[in-house]
């Protein structure tokens, strides 16, 4: 049984890395498709990266960095940015 639930995690486990692997694709796709179509780079706004820092405060910082397209540290970097900006 140990063996069976071993195998069936790591399968799972793949198969999350071959998803999130798989949308990080599709957003650098998509952000490339905008920055072709608009003339500009891809921006998120002020309150996109509030959400962001706060959606991402509980995850672990080494999972971050797999599933992000952003580096934790940018994304701390912009967050303080905006509100120095906002709050001088």
């Amino acid at each position: 049984m140990f063996r069976w639930l071993t195998r069936r995690l790591a399968t799972r486990s793949e198969a999350y890395q071959r998803e999130i692997a798989r949308l990080r694709e599709e957003s650098k796709r998509l952000s490339e498709e905008i920055e072709q179509t608009t003339g500009e780079p891809f921006r998120l706004t002020p309150e996109e990266l509030r959400s962001l820092a706060e959606k991402s405060k509980g995850i672990d910082p080494e999972r971050l960095k797999q599933i992000s397209n952003l580096h934790p540290e940018d994304l701390a970097k912009l967050i303080e940015e905006i509100d120095s900006a906002e709050n001088p």
